[in-house]
């Protein structure tokens, strides 16, 4: 396991117990659509107790630049949720204000039991394809040259089939635009 995993998701924590499981109206509310719904999916995720789902609430750029792999992430995990109260802050800290956002990129502060951090999102944009359950494509695509509007009010998406693929295949496209966590800086005095 790498050890440059930040330390800032440490002061998260607290001294406190145990968190209570996600509603089910909760879980149906997770996604990526902004940087404050990225953050609830987080402390979602923590609550549920769902390492895949926490691990993509970071961006490629924070799991290549700390090596995170999703079985790092899992080894990882253990040591952070282990700690007492951990998950209880991670679930109990409220941002500041909401998300300041610039372009990809976005910062927000959050506070728990008297420590606080800055966390960095970035937009990050890509296109899937899908043949039943079958993943057939997941490429970081530019948005905006994979998209438009058309006269009539319709807007349109493309993804690239992958080589060797029949169009008649695909049951889902999706092309989006998401929100990760890129960045987590404790804050001073925290």
């Amino acid at each position: 396991m790498d050890r440059s995993f930040p330390a800032g998701i440490l002061l998260l924590a607290g001294l406190a117990g145990c968190t209570s499981i996600p509603t089910p109206a909760e879980m149906l509310a997770t996604g990526y659509r902004s940087p404050e719904q990225c953050f609830r999916t987080f402390q979602c995720a923590v609550r549920a107790d769902e390492p895949l789902m926490e691990y993509r609430c970071f961006s490629e750029h924070f799991r290549s630049e700390h090596h995170v792999s999703q079985w790092a992430w899992r080894e990882i995990r253990e040591q952070l949720w282990g700690q007492v109260g951990m998950r209880w802050a991670v679930a109990k800290a409220k941002p500041d204000a909401p998300a300041r956002i610039s372009g990809r990129h976005a910062w927000m502060e959050v506070g728990a039991l008297g420590k606080r951090m800055k966390l960095t999102f970035v937009r990050e944009e890509a296109g899937q394809l899908w043949s039943g359950e079958t993943l057939l494509s997941d490429d970081a695509l530019d948005f905006h040259s994979h998209s438009g509007a058309q006269e009539g009010g319709l807007f349109y998406g493309q993804v690239p089939m992958p080589p060797g693929c029949e169009p008649g295949t695909v049951t889902e496209m999706h092309l989006g635009q998401e929100w990760k966590l890129d960045e987590l800086e404790p804050l001073p005095g925290s």
